[in-house]
């Protein structure tokens, strides 16, 4: 068993309520709607409904409280899923750049080039504030 190695930690408002995660190169491919579980694929990315940045509580909130968006943590591991995992696909980073981000701004991380299984873990399925990604590349079939 491959003890998990983290590669990259993002932690920040994602305002348009997904996590996209491709190959740097192939923005024209990102998946554009989701499914009921809320995912959607394509050959290079997989999209991942989050808690939107503007779904914050404001109950105890007064009119002149500023009240902070709220922020997802996305993390990519390479081993082993340590948590339950609810999604995989396989996608290709033919260059060799993972992205993890939205249409905002993105953060990226080299792995090898090829085809990767991207696994999933969720803190919740609805309204995710953690997202875990587990990467184990894929090998060619012989």
């Amino acid at each position: 068993m491959d003890a998990p190695r983290n590669l990259l930690r993002v932690e920040r408002p994602f305002w348009w309520g997904v996590v996209v995660v491709a190959d740097r190169d192939w923005a024209d491919d990102v998946p554009t709607e989701l499914s009921e579980s809320g995912f959607g694929t394509s050959e290079t990315a997989i999209a991942v409904r989050v808690r939107h940045a503007q779904d914050v509580e404001f109950d105890d909130a007064s009119p002149d409280v500023v009240v902070s968006p709220c922020e997802v943590v996305v993390t990519v591991n390479v081993g082993t899923p340590t948590s339950r995992t609810v999604f995989e696909h396989d996608v290709s980073i033919e260059s060799g750049w993972l992205t993890v981000g939205d249409a905002e701004s993105h953060d990226a991380v080299r792995v090898s080039p090829g085809r990767w299984r991207l696994s999933i873990s969720l803190d919740d399925v609805e309204f995710a504030e953690r997202v875990d990604l587990w990467l184990a590349q894929v090998e060619p079939v012989a």
